[in-house]
C-alpha cells in the first residue's frame, strides 16, 4: 500500500519550472518523485534524469554520489536517503568552535566540484539568458555540465557524500567559482553566527573570491533568480504592491512590546535542532533584567538564548547549568565581548549557545538594552577604536617584551664572560703558589738585576 507523507508545491516559478514533490512509503520504502504541475514544465522534469545522468559520469572518480533517480512516465522518482545534511555537520564544528575542521571539510568538499571542471569558461548565449550580460569573466573555469544548486544542505552523508537534488544543471559553460560563491553565500550568509566566522577567518578570500567576483556573482545570483519566475510575480513579491501603506497596529504593538519585554527565548535541544515547539519566553518583571529558572528533560544536550531579534547590548548577571557558574570561555555567542560580562549584538538574530553531555536546570539573570540604528553605529565605531588602541598596546607590549629579552640574552652572554674570567683569575692565583711559579718569578727578577 502506498502512503503519502509530504507533498510540496513549488509553483511560485515561472509555469515552466514548476513541480510537484512528493515523498511516499511503499513496502516500508521510502521515494521522492518530482511531477510536473503542467504539460509546460514536462521537459523541466524529464531533464532530471538527464542530469542525473551526466552528473554519475562528471563525478564518477570523484567520491561523491548523485542520488539514484529513474523516469516514471512524465515524473522521476528518487531514493530517499536519511543522514546529516553536510550543513548540519558544518553547524556542529561551528558550535563546538572547531573551526579548522570546519574548513577542512569544505576544502574537500569544493575541491571536488573544482576538479571536476577542466575546460575554459566563456559566455554564450545560452548564459546570458539564464544569467544576464556580466562583465568580462577571465580565467576560470567550467565543467561539460554544471549543477550550480550543490549547497551543502543538498548533499546528505549517507555511506558517503550524495547530492540529492540536481534539478539546476545546465550544459552550457558556466564559472565553477560560481557554484563555489553560491555554496559559501548560502551557508554563511543566513546567520549571525556563521557571518561572524565567514568574515573573521576571511573564508571567501581562502578560496579565491575577492570582492569583485563576490559582486559580479551576486548580480548572476540576482538573474537567475528572475530567470526561474520569468515575469511570474510571487504572492510574497505582490503583497506589499498592493497594500502600499498598510500598517498592522496590533502586530506593531507586539513586536514593541516584544522587543522591550520579551528579552529572553530558551530553546532547548538533543542535537542542536532547535524549535518553536521547545522553547519558552520570558519577560521582565521590572523593565529592566529577565530572570529564569528552567528544569529540561534528561535528554537535553544543548540550549540557545536569545535576547530579541535585533541588535542589543546584553550584560550576564548569572549564568549557571546545573549548579555551576559559566564563565565567557564556556559558550558561543554571534556577539562582541566587551569584558565585565558585556556583549555588543550588532546584527540580527542575537544568541547565546551552550552544550553540555546532560544539562538538567538554567538558572540565568541578564540585562537587554536594544540599540537603535544610529546608536548601533556609533557603538560599532567606539568598538572598533577600542579594539585598535587595544592592539596599539599589544604590539608596544610585544616590542617591550622583545627589547627585554634581548637584554636578557646580553645580560646571559656579560654572565657567561665573568664566569670564564673569574676561572681564569682562579687559575692564575693557583699558579701563583705552586713551586714552580715562584721560581720562575725568582728567575725574573735576578735577570732584572743583571740588566741593571
Amino acid at each position: 500500500m502506498k502512503k503519502t507523507i509530504f507533498v510540496k508545491y513549488s509553483n511560485e516559478r515561472s509555469e515552466a519550472f514548476a513541480i510537484r514533490t512528493d515523498i511516499y512509503q511503499k513496502d516500508s520504502q521510502k521515494k521522492v518523485k518530482k511531477s510536473p504541475c503542467s504539460e509546460n514544465a514536462e521537459i523541466h522534469v524529464r531533464n532530471i534524469y538527464r542530469w542525473f545522468r551526466e552528473l554519475e559520469k562528471l563525478y564518477a572518480e570523484s567520491g561523491l554520489k548523485i542520488n539514484q533517480c529513474e523516469r516514471i512516465g512524465n515524473s522521476v522518482e528518487m531514493e530517499y536517503l536519511e543522514g546529516q545534511t553536510l550543513e548540519e555537520i558544518l553547524d556542529g564544528y561551528v558550535a563546538r568552535k572547531e573551526y579548522d575542521k570546519l574548513e577542512e571539510c569544505l576544502e574537500t568538499y569544493l575541491s571536488i566540484l573544482t576538479k571536476a571542471a577542466q575546460d575554459e569558461f566563456h559566455p554564450t548565449e545560452e548564459f546570458r539568458k539564464v544569467f544576464g550580460p556580466v562583465p568580462e569573466l577571465t580565467h576560470m573555469k567550467s565543467a561539460a555540465v554544471t549543477d550550480i544548486d550543490m549547497v551543502l544542505n543538498n548533499v546528505i552523508v549517507c555511506q558517503g557524500w550524495n547530492l540529492i537534488d540536481y534539478e539546476w544543471t545546465f550544459d552550457f559553460p558556466i564559472p565553477v567559482e560560481y557554484v563555489v560563491y553560491r555554496v559559501l553565500h548560502y551557508y554563511f550568509e543566513t546567520t549571525g553566527a556563521r557571518n561572524e566566522i565567514l568574515r573573521e577567518r576571511k573564508i571567501y578570500e581562502k578560496f579565491g573570491l575577492s570582492e569583485e567576483r563576490r559582486r559580479i556573482f551576486a548580480g548572476m545570483e540576482r538573474n537567475f533568480q528572475q530567470y526561474i519566475i520569468q515575469g511570474y510575480e510571487p504572492l510574497r513579491v505582490m503583497y506589499p504592491k498592493i497594500t502600499p501603506g498598510v500598517i498592522s497596529v496590533a502586530d506593531t504593538v507586539k513586536m514593541y512590546r516584544r522587543q522591550m519585554f520579551d528579552n529572553l527565548q530558551v530553546f532547548w535541544s538533543k542535537d542542536h535542532a532547535m524549535c518553536e515547539e521547545n522553547s519558552r519566553r520570558f519577560s521582565s518583571s521590572d523593565g529592566n533584567s529577565v530572570q529564569c529558572s528552567m528544569t529540561f528533560a534528561e535528554q537535553t544536550g544543548c540550549i540557545r538564548l536569545d535576547p530579541g531579534e535585533n541588535p542589543c547590548v546584553v550584560q550576564i548577571r548569572r549564568f549557571c547549568v546545573n549548579g555551576r557558574e559559566l564563565s565567557p570561555e564556556m559558550y558561543t555567542t554571534n556577539g562582541v565581548y566587551l569584558g565585565e560580562s558585556l556583549y555588543l549584538f550588532e546584527h540580527q538574530d542575537p544568541n547565546v549557545f551552550y552544550e553540555e553531555k546532560y544539562i538538567q536546570t538554567l538558572d540565568l539573570e541578564w540585562l537587554v538594552t536594544p540599540i537603535a540604528g544610529g546608536i548601533l553605529d556609533v557603538v560599532k565605531t567606539l568598538n572598533q577604536r577600542y579594539w585598535k588602541q587595544e592592539q596599539r598596546i599589544q604590539q608596544q607590549q610585544e616590542k617591550a617584551e622583545s627589547l627585554q629579552n634581548m637584554i636578557d640574552e646580553q645580560n646571559e652572554v656579560i654572565k657567561a664572560k665573568n664566569q670564564i674570567i673569574e676561572q681564569k683569575q682562579s687559575l692564575i692565583k693557583e699558579m701563583e703558589n705552586t713551586k714552580v711559579w715562584r721560581a720562575y718569578r725568582k728567575y725574573r727578577q735576578l735577570r732584572e738585576q743583571k740588566k741593571e
